[in-house]
């Protein structure tokens, strides 16, 4: 019944886009019932020179690269630097806390070594570094929270990069992979709570996605693996906790230099309170939701850790209510059908509490996301391999399927995913961090996109090597986040958590 109304669904809401001419360049119209801003919110796309941008992106801000053409919302701020023959152009929010950088980071890449510079810069960004020769280099932040795809085949259009994978199928032309509908309407998928696709396809023919510690290269559409560049460091409980107080603290920093007003979710986990710790100082805006039949429900255990966390730093809490289950219609709205698209169509139709703040007359925010935590502690079991069959079973959709196995296959290929390669970090952390957060998390933040800019709290990979070299009991504890949090905010000490 699950898979037979879902299909109902797709069939008569529509919005799917078919098959269409390859390298057209017009890409998608946008409805005329979706409002201004929505579709591809706070995104960015680089095509060639010569392909008309889409309709869609009428109004961002044009940057010129030597035969390319960058375009960014307006919401996004840019930043240029050049030195020593290489220019870059760095998309979205960059800043370096143990160097202390929180201002030009571009310049601050390239007046070093760029892969070691980055690998210490935090935030979430997307980098394109022109090189002597014309050889452009695409990269993202630590987590890829900001996500970027591109076009994998040949077409008329030559490179396309861009935020969302529709806006590539947008100037490619072309529609959903053969097997998306059959996945996406399977029971398997239908019953997971958090959905996300196998490996790094994206849901429209022709696209795929650029995951964490690889890079893209341009004109050639090569992806070159950058990290791990050495074997393990060593660490201790001490370092650890020192390091998480300064990431977090100069998230704090980056944010009240760049005058910057915070949001911060708030449940009754360790993850979203030791964010919101680091930027206690600024005075944020903080909400929780709550989900109930009608929505008329304010009571859960977020809601009443939040309502304690809120009261000891002296701010308010918004409580959004959430009706459940959603009722079918509220998918012919104009932000349901952005939300669909700037998706892939393969996250539902909606977030209630995204479209909330989104009605909302509200002052400009950052949303600052608890995501990186399960990165640093772990959170999948050990991988014995790194087989098809092992990461789709990891996976757990569909596991024995062609489909997923196939997913996974190209994935090991594209993304040079070698235990040689990887020099001797456990599988099953690289997996979580590459693939889970690499897709579903910055899938999650193109939701929260639509109305405001997003953060991640905990992202660097200095800061993730750091927690993944720990011995296994410190690293498996939750002693060292809490330890943190109690350090950057005394006044949230005694308040119990609840997951």
């Amino acid at each position: 019944m699950a898979s037979r109304g879902l299909t109902s669904w797709l069939r008569r809401l529509g919005n799917v886009p078919q098959q269409g001419r390859r390298g057209s360049g017009l890409g998608m119209p946008v409805p005329g019932d979706i409002p201004q801003g929505l579709l591809y919110a706070r995104g960015f796309l680089l095509t060639a020179d010569r392909v008309e941008p889409p309709v869609a992106v009428a109004g961002w801000q044009v940057v010129q690269m030597p035969g390319y053409s960058l375009r960014v919302d307006a919401r996004v701020p840019v930043q240029h630097a050049e030195h020593a023959g290489r220019s870059a152009w760095l998309v979205g929010d960059a800043f370096e806390p143990e160097a202390g950088i929180y201002q030009d980071a571009a310049r601050y890449l390239l007046q070093g070594d760029l892969l070691e510079r980055l690998d210490g810069m935090a935030g979430r960004f997307a980098l394109f570094v022109l090189e002597p020769g014309r050889r452009l280099e695409v990269y993202h932040d630590a987590m890829g929270s900001r996500s970027i795809f591109y076009s994998d085949s040949d077409s008329d259009s030559g490179a396309v990069v861009a935020s969302h994978a529709g806006l590539v199928a947008d100037i490619l032309g072309t529609g959903l992979r053969e097997w998306i509908i059959p996945f996406i309407t399977s029971r398997g998928y239908f019953r997971r709570d958090v959905k996300y696709l196998p490996g790094l396809d994206s849901p429209f023919e022709g696209v795929r996605q650029l995951t964490p510690n690889t890079r893209l290269v341009l004109p050639t559409k090569a992806v070159e693996r950058y990290w791990p560049r050495e074997p393990r460091i060593e660490s201790d409980y001490e370092s650890a906790v020192a390091a998480l107080v300064q990431h977090v603290s100069g998230l704090g920093a980056y944010l009240r230099q760049h005058d910057e007003h915070a949001i911060v979710g708030v449940s009754a986990g360790r993850d979203s309170r030791c964010a919101l710790a680091g930027v206690v100082p600024l005075s944020p805006s903080l909400f929780t939701f709550v989900r109930s039949p009608g929505g008329e429900s304010e009571d859960s255990a977020d809601s009443r850790i939040a309502r304690r966390l809120a009261e000891a730093c002296g701010l308010g809490l918004e409580i959004v209510k959430i009706s459940t289950p959603p009722h079918l219609d509220i998918a012919k709205t104009g932000f349901a059908k952005a939300f669909r698209r700037n998706t892939g169509y393969v996250r539902g139709n909606t977030s209630g509490w995204v479209e909330h703040f989104w009605q909302q007359e509200q002052r400009p925010a950052v949303f600052v996301r608890g995501f990186g935590g399960e990165v640093m502690r772990g959170f999948y079991r050990a991988i014995s391999s790194a087989s098809p069959q092992h990461l789709a079973n990891t996976y757990d959709v569909n596991s024995g399927t062609d489909y997923t196995i196939h997913a996974f296959r190209t994935f090991c290929q594209v993304a040079s995913w070698d235990p040689e390669l990887l020099m001797g970090r456990r599988l099953d952390d690289m997996l979580y961090w590459e693939h889970r957060m690499g897709v579903w998390g910055s899938s999650a933040f193109s939701e929260s996109d639509m109305a405001f800019r997003g953060l991640p709290a905990f992202n660097s990979r200095n800061l993730f090597q750091k927690f993944m070299a720990l011995p296994p009991d410190q690293r498996n504890s939750t002693k060292i986040f809490d330890a943190a949090t109690t350090r950057l905010c005394p006044s949230f000490d005694g308040i119990p958590y609840s997951s």
